[in-house]
């Protein structure tokens, strides 16, 4: 008798399980290409050196606004309060939107600072354009691999399963290492990073 009737909730349990890692699949999805496209529209203004492309992808109605804007709708497909609860601790699918298009603005800006830098003299030589430019695709290529094998091992947990994290830092490592090396085989001592003062 405890079995039969037990057995009528364990389908809405693998429902509810099923709707929780569509959500966190969505919106994980949504930030990494919020952040993708958030990066390389910037790029493509920096390694330029026009100023003027950057302003307007800045402007109130500029791309990067609209980017930021794509990041609600697909979340909002996916995810409902009760589906996104685990993944937003509870405050909703409205809190969890504006924290994914927050962390997608602040990652954008921070890989802007490492890979061009801060205070570099405007127009740059052309030389420095073109390590520049190297660095950040070297530095992109790492953040597609962060975004993939932590995606994946953040995917498993949700899930209930091992992420194998040995695996992933050791890909991280790697691609760290290649980048590393990649650019100072081609800037050697031409790149440098300039901090703000505080």
């Amino acid at each position: 008798m405890l079995a039969l009737a037990a057995a009528p909730a364990r389908p809405d349990a693998a429902t509810q399980e099923k709707l929780e890692r569509r959500c966190h699949f969505a919106a994980g999805r949504a930030a990494a290409r919020c952040l993708t496209d958030y990066v390389d529209r910037v790029r493509r203004c920096r390694d330029d050196g026009d100023a003027a492309c950057e302003e307007r992808l800045r402007a109130p109605d500029g791309e990067l606004t609209q980017i930021l804007g794509g990041v609600e709708a697909p979340v909002r497909r996916a995810c409902t309060d009760e589906s996104a609860a685990r993944i937003s601790i509870g405050l909703g699918v409205d809190r969890h939107v504006g924290y994914l298009v927050a962390g997608c603005e602040k990652w954008g800006e921070q890989f802007f600072e490492v890979a061009y830098g801060l205070g570099a003299p405007n127009p740059l030589s052309p030389e420095a354009l073109g390590c520049r430019h190297h660095v950040a695709v070297r530095l992109s290529r790492v953040r597609d691999t962060v975004i993939a094998v932590s995606g994946a091992c953040n995917a498993a947990r949700f899930a209930g399963r091992d992420c194998r994290r040995a695996r992933r830092d050791r890909k991280i490592a790697g691609a760290l290492a290649a980048a590393r090396r990649g650019i100072v085989k081609r800037c050697g001592g031409t790149f440098r990073i300039t901090h703000p003062t505080r």
